[in-house]
């Protein structure tokens, strides 16, 4: 019977260490595609249905360091929700607000009015958490120092 001699150092496999949990937030983890109509009201992914959003504006925090917001435009939309899960009709508004030519929100103003003649209105400024600067930046109304225009506007990378 013939044994084999174990591998050579060089040729054993080592498992590969798990990557750790990342406690802050990658660029791609801040910015968001905000459903104006949003998906637990019906809303659907469709573009014209979409806008550029902060995460913590959206929804939630975007990592450990974002001290977190209140209002996000979930909170009101699961207001509307309870509305129309009790019976009422709901007239819903979203409108993304916009400065000059630039191509990314600075607000969103959401509106609801409810059969009972209940109105709620919010303003959701579009912000994402800067840990370095320990500050809200509202993405719809950065600048970039080294541009001559404003950012984001249409043309401009």
């Amino acid at each position: 019977m013939r044994t084999r001699s174990p591998p050579s150092p060089a040729r054993t496999a080592r498992p590969r260490p798990r990557p750790a949990r990342r406690s802050t937030a990658r660029n791609s983890d801040s910015v968001n595609a905000c459903h104006l109509l949003g998906d637990q009201l019906g809303g659907t992914g469709r573009l014209a249905n979409l806008a550029t959003c902060g995460r913590s504006t959206n929804a939630s925090r975007q990592d450990i360091y974002d001290p977190g917001r209140d209002g996000p435009m979930t909170a009101f939309e699961n207001l509307v929700r309870q509305e129309v899960e009790a019976g009422q009709q709901v007239l819903y508004r979203v409108q993304p607000k916009y400065e000059g030519n630039r191509t990314v929100p600075y607000a969103f103003v959401m509106q609801a009015l409810s059969t009972t003649g209940h109105l709620e209105v919010s303003i959701v400024p579009n912000v994402i958490y800067n840990r370095h600067t320990s500050d809200w930046v509202n993405i719809g109304l950065t600048s970039c120092s080294s541009c001559s225009d404003p950012l984001p506007t249409p043309g401009v990378r």
